[in-house]
């Protein structure tokens, strides 16, 4: 716990000074409110004594409650601002450190969990910062000042009533080491049920045509029934932490209520005495009730918070100063390059030599499984081999060869596998290759990628808007514009992986002829199962499982 009060208090950076004011109100509340009550006496016992200060006593009760009426607003105001902004702060921080992060370490984590973090953890985080601990605060504030004004009233009668504090205290320790570890078991099922619907839904489509709705539906309630037997066993514990509180103060109250109507019986109490004794009494159990109501809350949250810090504890990429933008053509070198996912699995390649040269155009072909993604994966740094160098080198003598590293990506231009379309326009997805690129140049990118079509058959051309995983467009169509904000880049070394996957003989060829004809001053790398690709290559690699 102590590792996450300290990473709690490094993120809360920019919002202690708010935290500071909040509190601040509130300890002017509790005076405002003690104040109140100790008028409230006074003016009782002048009233029974004949003393005339009706509008003096007026005057001080509405003022002091005004101003505990400013301050308790105040506090509520600039903590719910304070939630919102410190729940968007904690939810770009954490964005940024899942995007800074290395790319494989970062896939241990499946996409709905990530979302579940970034959306519900986040926000329970921000809730237990900005709402619950000042509250907590409060209480102990209020609870510690009402103690000393009973004590200054009734030592013997508030002193027993303070032997109920030892044994919530006692009870409370061992429900906090019961309550946490329920509590990280209801996130990581939250969790569980977030990542099954939001991949599903993804892939509703294949699950509708396979005709398991139904199945899949079922599944969804068995993780919701999982999720509520944990939960319920929350509810268990708070159940018996709130009934133990009640039955103390009800006794407690209880106990107050006889002895002050004994003492006005035996002319030992005046009534103002009692009356502020009761009301003391009551803002007594309110701290205390508002305590136990927010101690568990802020228990849990450390159970989200360890959760973030999963996430802040990625191992983050090299980071670099400046780009190593290679001049002239770049080429590539693997140098006995050998590498594997883990200790435990096959050697993916062993002491592998290879020079992409600058200028060639190169197909990787083999089997599925071979290690071809993994090979573009090492020069764009995503993957790091376990012995051996991947160099980057120019055709410029002036050059220097440099290690494939985050700091050499900018001298590649990456393709993916598949649907890599965002939501959004077509604009919008081509300027994420080239943000400065005009609309000349996205239409010179499209033209070489045989994406005419944009401009042929959407009227609203690159503002047409597509959905999500390329919805309104087909598995060509966003393959080839994938392809054209790959172009975009500046890179001159060009790596697609299987680009011609969803086309059709005629405009594939077609693509193969442009981009040959656009990549007189690149270095090209294709990974492909098709033949006819390898009548435009000037080398071939064959990769083999060993």
């Amino acid at each position: 716990m102590v590792s996450s009060i300290k990473w709690l208090w490094e993120y809360s950076t920019g919002f202690r000074i708010r935290l500071l004011i909040i509190i601040l109100l509130s300890i002017g509340s509790v005076c405002a409110s003690l104040a109140f009550v100790e008028s409230t006496k006074v003016f009782i016992n002048d009233a029974v004594e004949g003393k005339n200060l009706i509008a003096i006593m007026i005057a001080i009760l509405i003022g002091l409650k005004v101003i505990q009426l400013v301050c308790e607003q105040g506090e509520i105001y600039l903590r719910s601002l304070t939630r919102v902004k410190l729940e968007n702060s904690l939810e770009l921080r954490m964005f940024c450190a899942l995007s800074d992060s290395k790319i494989q370490a970062k896939q241990r984590f499946h996409s709905g969990d990530e979302i579940y973090r970034l959306s519900s953890d986040v926000g329970v985080v921000a809730e237990s910062v900005a709402f619950t601990f000042p509250i907590l605060v409060y209480s102990i504030v209020q609870l510690i000042a009402t103690w000393g004004y009973l004590i200054t009233m009734q030592p013997l009668l508030t002193m027993a009533i303070g032997l109920i504090a030892p044994i919530i205290v006692f009870a409370g320790y061992h429900y906090t080491r019961l309550l946490v570890p329920v509590s990280r078991k209801v996130r990581q099922e939250g969790s569980k049920v977030n990542e099954y619907i939001q991949e599903h839904l993804q892939h509703h489509e294949l699950i509708s045509t396979m005709g398991q709705n139904k199945y899949v539906q079922a599944q969804v309630g068995n993780l919701q029934n999982s999720f509520l037997e944990t939960l319920k066993s929350q509810i268990r514990f708070t159940i018996g932490a709130d009934s133990l509180t009640e039955v103390g103060f009800a006794s407690s109250y209880l106990a107050v209520f006889i002895w002050g109507i004994y003492g006005i019986n035996n002319n030992t109490i005046s009534y103002g005495e009692f009356l502020v004794f009761i009301q003391l009494v009551g803002q007594l159990q309110r701290p205390i009730f508002l305590f136990k109501d927010q101690y568990p809350s802020w228990i849990t949250a450390f159970a989200s918070v360890e959760r973030l810090m999963e996430i802040t504890s990625l191992p983050k990429e090299e980071e670099y100063d400046d780009k190593c933008l290679l001049k002239g053509i770049p080429g590539v070198r693997f140098s006995n390059v050998s590498f594997r996912y883990s200790e435990d699995k096959r050697w993916i390649f062993k002491d592998f030599n290879y020079d992409f040269k600058p200028g060639s155009i190169t197909a990787i072909l083999g089997e599925t499984g071979a290690g071809k993604s993994t090979l573009i994966k090492m020069i764009l740094a995503i993957l790091s081999p376990q012995r051996g160098e991947v160099y980057i080198y120019s055709n410029t003598a002036k050059e220097k060869s440099v290690k494939a590293s985050p700091r050499s990506r900018c001298n590649c231009v990456y393709v993916p596998q598949g649907n890599s379309i965002i939501s959004g326009t077509i604009r919008y997805n081509l300027l994420l290759g080239n943000m400065n690129a005009s609309e000349t140049q996205m239409k010179e990118a499209l033209y070489s990628a045989s994406a005419e079509f944009v401009f042929n058959d959407f009227p609203d051309g690159l503002d047409t808007v597509i959905g999500e995983r390329g919805l309104g467009i087909s598995e060509g169509q966003a393959q080839r514009i994938a392809i054209a904000r790959g172009l975009l880049r500046s890179g001159g070394l060009l790596l697609l992986d299987e680009p011609t996957s969803a086309l059709d003989p005629e405009t594939e060829r077609l693509f193969i002829e442009r981009l040959v004809k656009k990549s007189m001053n690149k270095t090209v790398i294709i990974i492909t199962h098709k033949p006819e690709i390898c009548k435009y290559v000037s080398d071939m690699v064959t990769i083999r499982i060993h």
